[in-house]
């Protein structure tokens, strides 16, 4: 598999990104189409995982940066791409973005579902209360502190 960190400005690649997030956000968990399109596109980083044996894009995920701190935002994967590390790959591809940028945390607001797979990966649940987001889901916040290497 290969991650990509794509320029927003790429009409083609950024139309690729939003008709994953359309699939699984929209057709998938019933989200409407407003709660995906929050007018911050071009102020993140986004990131695409490609399938290297059919060439598909099947997952993608972005990275909003405000207060040395970064956001990680619609994560997803495509049906046929679950469960096979594409998840995995976005948020390491996020994270040494993150790094690279010198920021000092991550945080995100994780599908309570999610939650094992983002504590596997580092995050911590920041107060372990719930609350209803986007779609009408169960969300937990979630923190990573960036460990920094001398």
């Amino acid at each position: 598999m290969t991650v990509v960190k794509i320029n927003p400005e790429n009409t083609e690649e950024l139309a690729i990104v939003k008709a994953i997030r359309e699939k699984v956000f929209v057709e998938e968990q019933n989200f409407s189409p407003d709660e995906d399109n929050d007018g911050k596109e071009s102020e993140c980083e986004h990131f695409l995982a490609y399938d290297d044996e059919t060439g598909h894009p099947v997952a993608t995920g972005r990275l909003y940066i405000h207060d040395n701190r970064g956001k990680l935002q619609r994560i997803c994967v495509l049906k046929e791409g679950r469960g096979k590390g594409f998840g995995r790959k976005i948020i390491l591809a996020i994270e040494q973005s993150a790094r690279e940028e010198q920021l000092d945390s991550l945080y995100l607001s994780a599908q309570e579902h999610a939650v094992p797979f983002y504590e596997k990966l580092g995050f911590v649940a920041t107060t372990g209360e719930r609350y209803i987001d986007m779609g009408g889901i169960w969300h937990i916040d979630m923190d990573y502190k960036i460990a920094v290497h001398a």
